[in-house]
């Protein structure tokens, strides 16, 4: 009797993959590879994407052993690898230098230290103002809509629209004044979606959409955030921390958790050594700024200390 004999095939099927019989006895590896190839074959397409690996290894197959016991060419089953924890040394060296040489290019556009200051400044006036809307990258199908959260803040899903908007505006040198947001919002001027769906009109209180003139993406610019700006969670925006909200609203707003780099290198702005590198030259921008200040100051102190002394 075939040992998946009173089976139907996909059980049988499973039992062969498995390697034990319908009675759930284990076969010898050796009968597994020289089970019939026209069973394999059926077996093999019918459950093409099933995850065999664990299977094999728990077998202790080969790939070429896994390729004769399914009754297919080698190739149709070699089993991909995990990728590696460690990239070679050299590869990894280069994605830094990478990283290190566009932080510091001229050819990368980017706010003044000076400008990233006021916008700073602004978007923690902005947080921390009560009868300012917080913009919430957590959306489903809601962008614009007011959320009312349970400490009385109006909280508005949206998009990357606003960090569009205000890093465009900074690296224009331009930072509005809070006043000038709280008139934008009253106005309905602050970008909230890139595309509002229909349904999404219905039930929004804001429909300012990014305009090209904004669009990083529109000039070839992939727009990449340095700290994490998603709300990964199902809980209602409702429910969520107000403070948690605040911390996302300034990543995602704030042109100094911004840099851009040139759209078809896109994937490399997720890369965590050209993060680092752009958030090195950042802080270290600032820093010079604020010493260039300092010393500036010290020369006009000493100045004037030589004048009442004259």
């Amino acid at each position: 009797m075939r040992p998946t004999a009173g089976l139907g095939h996909k059980q049988a099927s499973q039992r062969y993959l498995l390697g034990t019989d319908h009675r759930g006895s284990e076969y010898d590896k050796d009968a597994i590879a020289a089970a019939p190839g026209s069973l394999a074959t059926k077996t093999e397409n019918r459950y093409r994407r099933e995850n065999f690996s664990s299977i094999f290894e728990r077998k202790g197959l080969g790939p070429r052993e896994a390729a004769s016991m399914l009754g297919a060419p080698l190739e149709l089953h070699m089993i991909l690898p995990t990728c590696p924890s460690t990239l070679p040394a050299d590869l990894s060296a280069l994605v830094a230098q990478f990283g290190a040489g566009w932080a510091a290019s001229p050819a990368r556009p980017s706010p003044t230290p000076g400008v990233l200051q006021l916008w700073s400044r602004l978007v923690q006036q902005w947080a921390d103002a009560p009868d300012v809307p917080l913009l919430v990258r957590k959306h489903r199908g809601d962008r614009g809509t007011i959320i009312p959260h349970a400490t009385g803040r109006t909280i508005i899903p949206s998009d990357n629209s606003a960090a569009h908007w205000a890093f465009s505006l900074a690296a224009a040198g331009i930072c509005p004044s809070l006043a000038e947001v709280r008139d934008l919002f009253a106005e309905d001027k602050i970008p909230v979606v890139m595309i509002q769906k229909a349904q999404e009109k219905q039930c929004a209180s804001h429909h300012c959409r990014l305009v090209s003139e904004h669009d990083v993406t529109e000039k070839g610019w992939k727009l990449a955030h340095i700290e994490p700006v998603g709300v990964n969670t199902r809980t209602p925006l409702a429910c969520i921390p107000l403070e948690t909200l605040k911390s996302k609203f300034i990543n995602l707003v704030s042109p100094a958790n911004m840099f851009v780099i040139p759209r078809d290198w896109g994937g490399l702005a997720e890369s965590p050594a050209v993060i680092d590198a752009v958030k090195a030259w950042n802080a270290d921008g600032v820093l010079r700024s604020v010493g260039r200040r300092e010393d500036a100051a010290r020369v006009v102190r000493g100045m004037a200390g030589a004048i009442s002394t004259a």
